[in-house]
């Protein structure tokens, strides 16, 4: 059994190939397990003392795109732009619930294993080191 992975492990295409399945396979099983519910929360955010409203991380984006229709050269409207859309990401980012499934230890330890090994496997397989089982 061992000359057999080491015989595997020798070819680079073959350790990329098996590793980024087991990765993928890993990764689907784990979001399998996975549930993520978003609700909108209408009285907005609470950040430390202050509650933000949703309607309030919208108001930078559309002042930068105002400020951008009138000078479509300036660099300071184009980096609020990119602060706004930031601001409207992490807002919905902030808002998601992800909860884990009650799994077996067993299964846990499986997909980790999937998932962990096939990341090896698959960094080995791209940077071409070779793997091998003593």
């Amino acid at each position: 059994m061992k000359d057999f992975l080491n015989s595997i492990f020798k070819d680079r295409r073959a350790t990329f190939l098996i590793g980024l399945a087991m990765l993928i396979g890993g990764l689907w099983l784990f979001v399998q397990n996975v549930y993520v519910s978003s609700p909108w929360h209408p009285g907005g955010i609470n950040i430390g003392p202050f509650t933000f409203r949703s309607g309030v991380f919208v108001l930078p984006l559309l002042g930068a795109l105002v400020w951008m229709f009138f000078r479509p050269k300036s660099k300071a409207a184009k980096v609020f732009a990119c602060i706004g859309l930031a601001m409207i990401v992490v807002y919905v980012v902030l808002s998601v619930n992800i909860k884990l499934s009650r799994v077996p230890v067993l299964e846990w330890i499986g997909i980790l294993f999937l998932i962990v090994v096939g990341a090896v496997m698959t960094y080995a397989g791209v940077n071409d080191i070779q793997l091998k089982i003593k």
